[in-house]
């Protein structure tokens, strides 16, 4: 490359750099101007004299001479410009950042997210054709909790036992019973759920044993090490177990008496024994290292008691004797002394949501804590602590397992009675909402294992309204095996009782059983509805034949207009939806006693939802919601699910609807545009 700067320039000048003029623009002379002077006449020459004046900067300049042209007026402005630039663009960023942190979305955690499925695990599915349902047959139908839209399984108890409770009497807590299967088998089954990104959550039991626990058996015999372990008393005083009759056994070794909250099988803990919690932490222990991603902590409010044993002294207000005699009900007295007694159980919660439960938090998924206190909302928003202590993450909201009749129409008294209002569902609804602390997370829940289905409690032909309503409110849903084909409770007679709380009542036992909502899954219109190849059958009784022919998977996996095929649209819409999923109850338009009806928002979405369900017993007139929305509601809207399926798709004008008793809508509204100042609106279908 031809560069004059360095090809024909003397780059040998006397001195160094610093003998150069404090001003002025030089440059190095040609060797043509040197011709005919010898080297010690050059060396003798001052600097100047062998560079010219230059006016700009130019290629091979000394570093003294690069810092003076950089502090020119004109390189400055060039400099600062360029950072203000830079600076400029990086704050744009930022800036974009923060907007985009704060306008995105909160993902929520996936308790939140999914839509929790109940198993009560001897009636899921049998695969060793012992009639009693077992992990290998849930493991074997994970496909259809996928395709049911389910983002995570309660498991109820699977610990060793007995049976006398059927599970709740635990005799190992690190144990699988034998009749579900093994450890491997638990493990093959959590393996299977997470391959689907389906968590597990399993129950947990701490506030009792069963009487056969080796714990028990030494406190029995008097060992030293274990004779705190559970509640004993010198005397026993008035209090009542929830199975019914005395709470108290005399056990004759110690000539003490043991506290039984539920059946005399099942002794209660010491919960105030810190070896006794130790032991229980450990359990929690060992189920989180084989992949559980929480615990249901059931018999929360019976954890403690006073340690003083003084009596329940006040009767219950408004019960009435219903004259059967013996034994005592455990409604007839309020239970202040020996049931949530001073607030003790959130200590001890708290140390295991801060402990347990947040070191596993860590190892990549967040263990959730569920609990089961039946007590009023007021005192049952308790379990959830607070933002700087917090506690449960859902306590479960046993509010709306107050729809219809409780009996089931079991209770002579109250067959035909079981309908529930459009008004009752919106106060009972709006009383868990409104008493729901601030930035905690609500549930909902149509049914469990303890209480009568809930086609038995409002009638077969209320399922589907139902189950559309559990799926559109706000929080996390938690459905009860079955009711997504509509299962109803089947007839039990006093032979085929396997309830204790029956058994232990029998002047009492057609109110008392929880068998009847606690029977197989059913599967096919096959023998024994596909849930055993067992020659002898199931544990439970079914239905007969003729009514589980059409109530059945298999049959109404292939009807497009089933109860089935709804329940998964309302699952997809609501996982495709963040209003249906995060939003809240932005407005109850229009409550009457047939109609309950709602909006559900995102603040700042554009796409919002309009329920409507008939919960009444006649068809409805037809309703003007538009008019009861005031101004929150368009003229027009689209059904995207309906309990008719045929009607998904159907564009509705929200002046005028009109709904079947039992029927139910979720309606995506058109786009409300303001126009001017006068409130004037134009109706635009969303894109």
């Amino acid at each position: 490359m031809d560069n004059k700067g360095f090809d024909d320039i003397e780059m040998q000048p006397p001195g160094n750099s610093t003998d150069l003029p404090a001003n002025g623009d030089y440059e190095i002379v040609e060797k043509s101007s040197m011709k005919g002077m010898d080297e010690n006449e050059i060396s003798k020459k001052p600097l100047e004299e062998y560079i010219e004046p230059h006016d700009g900067p130019y290629a091979g300049m000394g570093k003294e001479e690069l810092l003076r042209y950089s502090r020119g007026a004109s390189w400055q402005i060039a400099r600062w410009s360029l950072l203000l630039l830079l600076l400029a663009g990086w704050c744009a960023m930022l800036g974009m950042s923060i907007y985009i942190i704060v306008v995105t979305p909160r993902c929520l955690p996936w308790w939140q997210t999914s839509v929790i499925y109940q198993i009560y695990p001897r009636s899921f599915k049998d695969s060793d054709g012992d009639g009693i349902g077992d992990l290998k047959g849930i493991t074997d139908n994970v496909a259809y909790l996928k395709d049911l839209g389910v983002g995570a399984v309660l498991l109820n108890s699977i610990y060793q036992s007995p049976q006398v409770d059927l599970g709740y009497d635990v005799s190992d807590f690190e144990k699988v019973d034998p009749i579900f299967g093994t450890t491997t088998d638990f493990e093959n089954l959590v393996e299977a759920l997470h391959g689907e990104d389906i968590k597990l959550i399993l129950d947990f039991i701490p506030n009792q044993s069963s009487n056969i626990h080796e714990f028990f058996n030494k406190s029995m015999a008097g060992d030293s090490d274990y004779l705190n372990w559970y509640t004993w008393a010198d005397e026993k005083n008035n209090w009542l177990s929830t199975y019914s009759g005395e709470a108290w056994e005399l056990n004759s070794n110690r000539a003490q008496f043991y506290l039984h909250q539920y059946s005399k099988e099942q002794p209660d803990f010491n919960l105030r024994n810190n070896a006794v919690v130790q032991y229980l932490t450990d359990v929690l222990d060992k189920w989180f290292v084989l992949g559980v991603d929480g615990f249901s902590i059931t018999g929360v409010k019976y954890m403690f008691e006073t340690d003083t044993f003084s009596s329940n002294d006040q009767p219950a207000p408004g019960y009435v004797d219903d004259g059967l005699g013996a034994p005592k009900q455990y409604n007839s007295l309020l239970h202040d002394k020996s049931s949530e007694f001073n607030g003790l159980q959130h200590k001890l919660l708290k140390e295991w949501r801060d402990g347990k439960f947040n070191q596993f938090s860590t190892a990549g998924t967040y263990r959730v804590m569920l609990s089961d206190s039946d007590s009023n909302s007021t005192y049952a928003r308790t379990y959830y602590g607070s933002e700087e202590e917090p506690e449960v993450d859902l306590p479960m909201n046993f509010n709306l397992l107050k729809l219809g009749d409780t009996n089931g129409g079991w209770s002579p008294s109250t067959i035909g009675t079981g309908y529930t209002t459009g008004i009752e569902v919106y106060e009972l609804v709006k009383d868990w909402m409104d008493n729901l602390p601030s930035g905690k997370w609500p549930t909902f829940m149509l049914g469990h294992h303890g209480v009568h289905r809930i086609a038995s409690r409002l009638g077969e032909g209320y399922a589907r309204a139902a189950n559309m309503l559990l799926l559109t409110l706000p929080g996390t849903p938690i459905v009860y095996y079955g009711d997504e084909i509509g299962m109803t409770d089947v007839e039990i007679t006093e032979a085929q009782l396997m309830d204790v709380k029956a058994l232990n009542d029998i002047p009492r036992w057609q109110t008392k059983t929880r068998d009847r909502q606690r029977s197989p899954m059913q599967w096919t219109n096959k023998s024994y509805s596909g849930f055993t190849e067992s020659e002898t059958g199931s544990w439970l009784p079914l239905p007969p034949q003729s009514k589980f022919t059409d109530i059945n998977v298999q049959t109404l996996a292939s009807d497009k207009n089933s109860i089935l095929s709804m329940f998964k649209a309302m699952t997809q819409l609501r996982a495709d939806n963040r209003p249906l999923r995060q939003g809240k109850v932005a407005k109850f338009v229009h409550n009457t006693l047939n109609i309950v009806s709602y909006i559900r928002e995102v603040e700042k979405e554009r796409e919002r939802f309009f329920v409507a369900i008939n919960f009444g017993q006649d068809m409805s007139f037809e309703n003007d919601f538009y008019d009861k929305g005031q101004g929150e509601l368009p003229i027009e809207g689209t059904i995207l699910v309906s309990t008719d399926m045929r009607r998904n798709g159907e564009r509705i004008q929200l002046n005028k609807v009109a709904l079947d008793a039992g029927e139910g809508i979720v309606v995506l509204l058109d786009e409300i545009v303001e126009v001017d100042e006068y409130h004037w609106f134009q109706y635009f279908k969303p894109t």
